[in-house]
């Protein structure tokens, strides 16, 4: 028998289907200008979902499709995985246990949905989708994300309308065809623009298997044309920003990696993940948690690509794997993982099946939760973007329903407002911190209210962090509030690097040391690290360390000149000449082999080319060689002299002269018998201080002999 049902009681459970995606798409969308917005979507989402579990409870409407049983599964380890205390992100695991509820009553939701239900589903996602692509294409201020905050998140939430729309469009009936048009349209144009190049393809490939598969696709005439002309159109957009050089003139593969990742960086990606599992392969690294776990598995080259060769900043940290496919199995282990696998081979033998059939909304909804599965193997539809985990689950559900009526179960409904309000819960909070991080023209005031709604949330913790750093005067706060952040992703890049910066400022040089090694292990070419690292050995370290630093960003085409001659002409000033003429010498060799009268000519010569700063710096060098010629002929007033004319060009930057000068020169002092004039020299330098240590040892003698 075939089910049929109250016509309108069906269009009601669609409708409520669309609520928690159209909340999310109306121009004011919260998630516009939220930063992080995965995570207020899932909270908004979860409130939209109340009435649909009202409905499914109230009108024993639910029903668990077949793919439903290894997702209750994937589900259970999860949980099991979160009490067992492996989650060290606890925002991000309340983001996947939001997500997870959602999933439930979103599948059952769509099982339960009649022929006029489907019907009223596959139109909404046209409209969504619509909604959607115009309002990202028209608003410019939001720059193609749209008000999803996100070019790839709002791509792929409008795919599923823009693969029903083309459908429409070939074998629809009437002004349908015209909407479909419109949908497809857009999307391609924002996909083209964005670009958002895996919906690109997996929209194709969505369109290719109604072709092949669809026997609805055969009805009229032109429909088959009509297909391959829109799968034709989309190989247009898919190449159109690879077409010519777009801002900063890049390359065709860092266009890719802008919104794909790269073919090359996700291969780099994926195949780490067996080394995790090695790891965590009973229950995973847990829900949520690929982001604070996985930076230690990353291959250095598959970083370096992803950063398409910046030599500023690495990022160490990936949202999710760019693949829901391996992201659950890397979030729940093999138990769960197999489970997650399971469901997601059942949806796409639903959805295949879904394409053989005659009515053609349900091969619309197939082929739509076709494009999703697709994208899945390059993107994180299911299990990271809100707006189109929620239309992927209807869409299964819908898809996966016995076209029969069977024995209804209205526990099943009851039973799913657990999850339901549980979601509610735990979401409204998420829902709350993504309102506050919007409003950050109040920067403080907003980011302590978010962190009251979830006193979790790294990406508040990390701008409260910044904040505080900002103010000045709160540095232990800070330090504080960057350790928080520590203790819930131990591999966060940008609190390694705080930390040792506050370290650095605080005069501990070990601990800097310390937090830029760790950052330096998960990304070894990493360029501001080893920069920062070069900088610490060279001031207060090791010179041959800081050497193998330079090397390795030499190695990565990362040793910028302008830069390398900043950091030499800072030395300089510093009274570091020894350690600074190498430094020049990797671009001008006449460096190699310095003394006094050499390096004076060349600070002429500089002088003359118009290079004020290092003329100077160059200058008092010369002065220091001198000085250290008069030490070895243990002429020592000769040596004091010099030691004061090599001094005086360092007062531009250090007010009594460069602390290491000071310390030479007042143990020649001592050497001469001008002790008073030593302590003079040394004024208020403690003795402490961390350039003393690295005075030769016949200056070290002379200050200790006087306990100076």
């Amino acid at each position: 028998m075939t089910a049929t049902g109250d016509p309108r009681e069906d269009r009601a459970l669609a409708v409520l289907l669309l609520l928690p995606a159209a909340v999310l798409a109306w121009p004011w969308s919260p998630l516009t200008y939220d930063p992080f917005p995965h995570l207020a979507g899932a909270g908004w989402t979860a409130l939209a979902a109340l009435p649909l579990g009202a409905m499914l409870a109230i009108r024993r409407r639910a029903r668990l499709p077949r793919a439903g049983y290894p997702l209750l599964l994937a589900i259970a380890v999860g949980v099991v995985a979160y009490l067992a205390g492996s989650a060290t992100d606890t925002l991000e695991a309340r983001r996947a246990g939001v997500h997870a509820c959602v999933a439930l009553v979103m599948l059952c939701g769509g099982a339960a949905l009649r022929r006029e239900g489907r019907s009223w589903l596959a139109r909404g996602l046209l409209a969504l989708s619509v909604a959607w692509t115009l309002v990202a294409l028209l608003r410019r201020e939001t720059e193609l994300a749209g008000v999803l905050g996100n070019t790839g998140a709002l791509s792929q939430a409008a795919l599923p309308g823009a693969v029903v729309g083309a459908l429409l469009l070939a074998v629809g009936p009437g002004a349908w065809r015209a909407a479909g048009a419109l949908a497809f349209a857009l999307f391609a144009l924002h996909a083209a623009r964005a670009p958002a190049l895996t919906s690109i393809l997996a929209a194709g490939g969505a369109l290719v298997l109604v072709a092949l598969l669809a026997p609805v696709a055969r009805q009229k005439r032109f429909a088959p044309y009509v297909l391959v002309g829109l799968v034709a159109l989309l190989s247009v957009a898919f190449f159109a920003p690879r077409a010519g050089p777009n801002e900063g003139d890049r390359d065709v593969t860092e266009q890719m990696a802008a919104d794909t990742g790269g073919v090359g960086v996700r291969l780099g990606l994926w195949k780490r993940v067996p080394a995790l599992l090695a790891d965590h392969a009973l229950l995973g690294v847990g829900p949520g948690q690929v982001q604070a776990s996985f930076p230690p598995y990353r291959d250095p080259g598959e970083i370096r690509a992803s950063s398409h060769g910046d030599c500023v900043d690495h990022a160490t940290e990936i949202d999710h794997l760019h693949n829901d496919w391996l992201e659950g199995v890397a979030e729940l282990g093999v138990v769960g993982g197999l489970g997650w696998l399971a469901f997601l081979l059942m949806a796409s033998f639903a959805s295949l099946v879904a394409l053989r059939g005659r009515d053609l909304d349900r091969v619309a909804l197939g082929a739509a939760a076709a494009g999703l599965l697709a994208n899945a193997l390059a993107h994180s539809p299911f299990l990271f973007h809100s707006a189109s985990a929620v239309l992927g689950f209807a869409l299964v559900g819908a898809i996966s329903a016995r076209e029969t009526v069977t024995a209804r179960h209205g526990w099943l409904g009851w039973a799913l407002l657990v999850p339901v309000v549980l979601g509610a819960w735990l979401g409204r909070p998420l829902a709350r911190h993504g309102a506050a991080l919007s409003a950050l023209a109040r920067a403080g005031a907003e980011v302590e209210r978010a962190l009251e709604h979830a006193p979790d949330s790294v990406p508040a913790l990390t701008l409260r962090a910044r904040w505080l750093e900002d103010l000045g005067g709160r540095r232990e706060e800070a330090r504080a509030t960057w350790l928080a952040v520590l203790e819930r992703r131990p591999h966060d890049l940008a609190a390694l690097q705080r930390l040792a910066f506050l370290a650095v400022t605080d005069g501990d040089p070990d601990s800097a040391r310390a937090y830029w090694e760790t950052a330096l292990a998960l990304d070894p070419e990493h360029p501001r690290v080893l920069r920062n690292l070069a900088h610490l050995e060279l001031d207060v370290g090791d010179p041959a360390v800081a050497d193998e630093h330079l090397a390795t960003l030499e190695r990565t085409g990362c040793l910028e000149p302008g830069w390398l001659r900043a950091v030499a002409v800072r030395l300089l000033f510093a009274g570091r000449g020894a350690e600074a003429f190498p430094l020049l010498a990797r671009d001008d060799e006449r460096y190699a082999e310095p003394t006094g009268g050499w390096i004076d000519a060349l600070s002429k010569e500089a002088a003359q080319r118009g290079e004020k700063e290092l003329a100077y710096g160059l200058e008092s060098a010369a002065h220091h060689l001198w000085a250290r010629e008069h030490v070895a002929a243990r002429d020592w007033k000769a040596a004091v002299r010099s030691y004061r004319q090599a001094l005086r060009p360092t007062h531009s930057k250090h007010a009594a002269g460069a602390p290491y000068l000071r310390f030479e020169m007042a143990a020649a002092q001592v050497r001469a018998g001008d002790r008073p004039g030593a302590v003079a020299t040394l004024g208020a330098l403690p003795a402490e201080h961390p350039e003393r240590r690295l005075l030769p040892g016949w200056a070290l003698d002379a200050l200790g002999s006087e306990g100076l």
